[in-house]
């Protein structure tokens, strides 16, 4: 996925919403951050974003808006009603199921050997709570994946075969 110049919105900024900002920067996203927090309760957050330059808006409807792809954390609610307002607007790239936002771009193998050694144990569970959460069955179970178009399937079946292998 092409990502240069995409006006992408990583919504929760715990460590894997820090990951996904670098990520996207590093693919010359154009990125902003949101949280329900605001940045004065979140120092690591804060001290990564100023530093980056990317910009921080508290969590509204509006932040939302003009957003090409928007990318969730994992603890954060895949049916927030600004997720289902921009998925009704079709201006957003998110999962097809509404699970969660653009799994298959995470090029996890790369932050896994560019990130600290202290990333790696965080890695490492996100990965393993995605092959066991139940929220993501319709990505990962074989009767759910064949019910999507090839093209996603071939993806969906890659990325599951791309985490088993980095776990290994």
């Amino acid at each position: 996925m092409d990502l240069a110049n995409k006006r992408a919105l990583v919504v929760g900024l715990k460590k894997s919403g820090i990951a996904a900002v670098k990520l996207l920067l590093e693919h010359r996203a154009q990125v902003r951050a949101t949280d329900l927090k605001p940045l004065e309760d979140l120092p690591q957050a804060r001290t990564v974003l100023e530093s980056l330059r990317v910009p921080f808006a508290l969590q509204t409807p509006e932040v939302f808006e003009a957003a090409d792809l928007i990318v969730l954390s994992p603890d954060v609610p895949a049916d927030l009603p600004p997720l289902e307002a921009a998925r009704a607007r079709e201006r957003a790239a998110i999962e097809q199921q509404g699970r969660y936002a653009v799994l298959n771009f995470v090029d996890w193998d790369k932050l896994f050997a560019s990130g600290t050694p202290q990333d790696r144990p965080f890695i490492v569970q996100t990965l393993k709570h995605w092959q066991q959460d139940s929220d993501l069955a319709s990505l990962r179970d074989a009767a759910a994946l064949a019910k999507l178009p090839a093209e996603e399937q071939k993806a969906f079946a890659q990325l599951w075969a791309d985490v088993a292998a980095l776990l290994n």
